[in-house]
């Protein structure tokens, strides 16, 4: 259920401000998965910031896509990815101190 914050603007659960930023997030990455050789290509080793499905600019380091994306952007409406072939992109690696 919505409450209302101060001023009368309506907050929406949280559950569903998450799930709505996870579905623009898949959006997205989805969106540069598939133009992903071109963006290769034609920019290669810049960072892309995407919002949507469009490219809003090609930015030489991951701190000058921030820094534009943050003026225009509310937070997690946007994504940022540097340019490279799938052969390229570092593999992830996450450690946990978890036992089971």
């Amino acid at each position: 259920m919505a409450r209302k914050a101060l001023g009368g603007l309506t907050i929406p659960p949280l559950t569903n401000f998450v799930m709505a930023t996870e579905m623009k997030l898949k959006k997205q990455i989805s969106y540069y998965k598939k133009h992903q050789e071109r963006l290769a290509r034609e920019h290669h080793g810049k960072y892309a910031l995407i919002h949507g499905e469009k490219i809003d600019g090609f930015f030489d380091t991951d701190i000058e896509a921030y820094s534009a994306a943050k003026k225009k952007y509310p937070p997690g409406t946007f994504l940022i990815r540097r340019c490279l072939k799938p052969s390229e992109e570092p593999a992830l690696t996450f450690h946990s101190r978890v036992a089971f």
